[in-house]
C-alpha cells in the first residue's frame, strides 16, 4: 500500500462516501461492475441492457465526475 494513501485513507473514503452517491444508479453500478467485480465493457454493457459504446462512455464520465469530487478543495463534507 502506498505511503500516501496509508497517510490519507480517512480522508479518501470520506471524500468517496459523499461523491458516490452524487452518481447515477447505473454509473454507480457500472463502477461497481468494473472495478469491484472486475467485469469487461462487454459484460457491463450486456448487465446494463446497453451498448458498448454507452457503457464505455457512462464509465469514463463518471471517472471524471469523481475525480473532479475529490481533487477538488471544498466538494465534500467532513
Amino acid at each position: 500500500m502506498c505511503e500516501y494513501f496509508k497517510q490519507n485513507k480517512n480522508e479518501l473514503f470520506c471524500k468517496l462516501s459523499y461523491a458516490l452517491p452524487t452518481l447515477g444508479n447505473d454509473e454507480q453500478r457500472a463502477l461497481h461492475l468494473r472495478f469491484w467485480e472486475a467485469m469487461t465493457i462487454t459484460e457491463i454493457a450486456r448487465a446494463l441492457r446497453i451498448s458498448w459504446d454507452e457503457a464505455d462512455q457512462m464509465i469514463e464520465v463518471a471517472q471524471k465526475k469523481l475525480r473532479h469530487l475529490l481533487l477538488t478543495p471544498g466538494h465534500y463534507k467532513h
